[in-house]
């Protein structure tokens, strides 16, 4: 996010001491004023992202950076113009790319080691091209088309999903100085600030346009088009300070300008604390009126910088945290995947402290060793031998790891758990296979995958009737880590879905698998309720009683598997596990399951799978060296359908004889 470390005045070839818009000194008042307000918006960006109680809107800060950057590259860009009657874009750019891709390139090559030996759960080729669209400054559009939402919580998200606003930023820096030159030229600073309000009001408005014909909220939140306005809000406001006080607009606010930034201030804080990203209202003027907030509150720093507010922000521990800032924004996403409660054992405000701790310490070093050497580099006429190895051992440390970030792009060994050896099967192969029929959840899909390998020679035939996202109650509204939604649509009609299947197919044994989505929160009879409460439990234990007895209807066994303990990839902001993840949740689903099956015993029987994955009562991974979970430390992994087969094969095979050779003996003979 390139404002947080946006230009500063020196940057903006303003002498020392110069007057700038109305009339105010470039003082070191009104830069340490800047420096606070960055400070306070990434640290509302680092207090949403470690699920700080009270912070439910720090991604707001993101909208602060917008503003601030779009008002300082426009004033730049103005003030160059007044200056020389012409802008340097080859110079802007090149000065853009100094400040804004070493940092870059260190936060890219540390996303790419996590995905590679970080154990995150990440796919490494989905990471590989995250991180080409990092470089390219398109990560917006990336996650647009990928699905990556910014507030989905399922899986382990993308350690580089924060530079989103980098694309929206760049993209920005590549396209607004040849628009302002135009402009300028045309008009000078007043059309630049009337355009500018123009095309803020076209960005809101066609947010609020798309998001009521139904278009998706990552496609609102991730858009170039759609979040412009907070861009464009600033690059206005530098429009009209630099066009002079004689407007209207600017003098009203001016005459009033310590209430309203104060109003500013409570209006921003009240979002920052209770307005969260899915609250409907932003996509339909709401990210319009925080940038509004922010630009006001930006308009009172910068005319007033002796004003209590000014002041305020300009005290120490917030300026040096705005120096950073831009790092601060950077690493500390990837760090805070990296040190999660898994890995560290802590949560809440000690997972929080350790997180924020260490990324002041890598943004600092990083600031210090590496972002203003390497900005230095040209600017100062003469310096001395001594003074100028410095720089260039950053700027060599920064080419080696472009190098080494296009290595790591390039196309690697897939991503792989640990396989076993194939069980033996039995000396004899049985002369009738028993036909299993799976039916349930991802949970299934994934066993069934695993089993399937040369289950033939334990005279058993897979049968793969399992879906992505089976809720046994797909008219329920749930809640999915902290998200909420409508319930899964693997299979909304399974009723009628599992009874065709048992007529198609007249499998000797049904394997239900099932319990990852029934855990959730689901609003059951109009309240809220969950597994381990009466209400639910009892119809759960109906529904699984349905279940038994249609996929039953022709004969066959029906095994109802007890869910495993899972630990998912995903964790809440502050390192608790979710609740769906919670092993107590675990075991009140199985305590449904054995309530369920004792209703049919005759046609019915429980299998442990729990206790067969999890022999030590808590979630397991690896088994005597075989990694049992896929990466997401969810679903089976072939491996782990494998190293099951010799505890589960033999027993459908068993409970499937009997059905089995009644239907053989029923073919037709040849």
């Amino acid at each position: 996010m390139a404002v947080v470390g946006g230009p500063r005045v020196e940057e903006m070839d303003m002498p020392s001491g110069s007057a700038g818009p109305r009339g105010v000194v470039a003082s070191g008042a009104r830069l340490d004023a800047l420096d606070g307000l960055r400070a306070l918006a990434v640290l509302g960006v680092l207090a949403y992202h470690a699920g700080v109680p009270g912070a439910a809107g720090g991604m707001f800060g993101v909208d602060v950076f917008f503003v601030l950057s779009g008002f300082l590259i426009t004033r730049l860009l103005l003030a160059e113009h007044a200056a020389a009657g012409r802008i340097r874009l080859g110079r802007f750019w090149g000065r853009r790319a100094r400040r804004l891709l070493p940092p870059l390139l260190l936060t890219v090559a540390g996303a790419m080691a996590y995905a590679r030996w970080g154990g995150g759960g990440v796919s490494f080729s989905q990471v590989r091209g995250d991180a080409l669209a990092t470089l390219g400054y398109v990560a917006n559009w990336r996650f647009v088309f990928s699905g990556q939402g910014y507030f989905q919580r399922y899986g382990a998200p993308s350690p580089l999903l924060h530079t989103w606003s980098l694309g929206v930023e760049e993209q920005f820096y590549l396209l607004w100085p040849l628009i302002v030159v135009g402009l300028a030229r045309r008009g000078g600073a007043a059309c630049v600030a009337r355009w500018s309000a123009v095309g803020a009001l076209c960005s809101a408005g066609l947010m609020a346009l798309l998001y009521n014909v139904g278009v998706g909220e990552s496609r609102l939140y991730y858009g170039t088009d759609t979040r412009a306005q907070a861009l464009l809000v600033g690059a206005a406001l530098a429009g009209l300070l630099a066009a002079g006080d004689e407007h209207r607009l600017l003098s009203w606010i001016h005459e009033r300008s310590a209430l309203l930034a104060w109003a500013a201030v409570a209006g921003l804080a009240w979002m920052f604390h209770a307005v969260g990203g899915a609250t409907g209202w932003l996509y339909d003027g709401g990210f319009f009126v925080v940038a509004l907030g922010a630009v006001v509150v930006l308009d009172s720093v910068v005319g007033q910088p002796q004003a209590l507010l000014a002041r305020t922000l300009s005290a120490r521990p917030l300026v040096a945290i705005g120096r950073i800032s831009y790092g601060v924004y950077l690493y500390h996403w990837p760090l805070f995947a990296w040190l999660d409660g898994a890995r560290t054992g802590l949560a809440g405000w000690d997972l929080t402290g350790l997180r924020v701790a260490a990324t002041m310490v890598v943004a600092t070093g990083s600031y210090f060793l590496v972002e203003r050497p390497i900005r230095q580099l040209g600017t100062r006429p003469a310096l001395p031998r001594h003074r100028l190895r410095h720089p260039f051992v950053a700027l060599g440390s920064t080419i080696a790891v472009s190098l080494g970030v296009v290595a790591a792009t390039l196309p690697g060994v897939a991503d792989a758990g640990a396989s076993s050896l194939p069980a033996e099967p039995p000396p004899t192969t049985p002369a009738v296979s028993t036909r299993t029929l799976i039916v349930g959840d991802s949970m299934g899909l994934t066993l069934g995958i695993g089993l399937s390998y040369q289950s033939a020679e334990w005279g058993v035939t897979i049968v793969p009737g399992a879906w992505l996202g089976c809720d046994l109650d797909p008219n329920s509204t749930v809640e999915v880590m902290g998200v909420v939604s409508k319930a899964a649509q693997g299979c909304p009609q399974w009723r009628t879905t599992w009874a065709s299947l048992v007529q198609k197919d007249d499998p000797d044994v049904v394997m239900l698998v099932l319990g990852r989505w029934e855990v959730l929160n689901h609003v059951y009879d109009g309240h809220w309720t969950h597994i381990g409460e009466a209400a639910w439990d009892a119809h759960l234990t109906s529904e699984l009683d349905q279940a038994i007895d249609i996929l039953s209807s022709r004969g066959a066994t029906v095994v109802v598997t007890t869910l495993p303990y899972i630990q998912g990839n995903s964790e809440q902001p502050d390192g608790q596990p979710w609740d769906m993840n919670q092993p107590v949740r675990t075991d009140a689903y199985n305590a449904v399951v054995h309530a369920a099956a004792t209703l049919r015993p005759a046609t019915s029987k429980v299998v442990d799978l729990n206790a067969l994955i999890d022999p030590d009562g808590h979630y397991t991974s690896s088994i005597n060296g075989v990694r049992v979970r896929n990466s997401d430390d969810e679903h089976f992994s072939i491996a782990g359908g494998e190293y099951l087969r010799p505890f589960l094969l033999p027993e459908l095979e068993s409970l499937g004889t009997a059905h089995a050779e009644s239907r053989a003996a029923a073919l037709p003979r040849p």
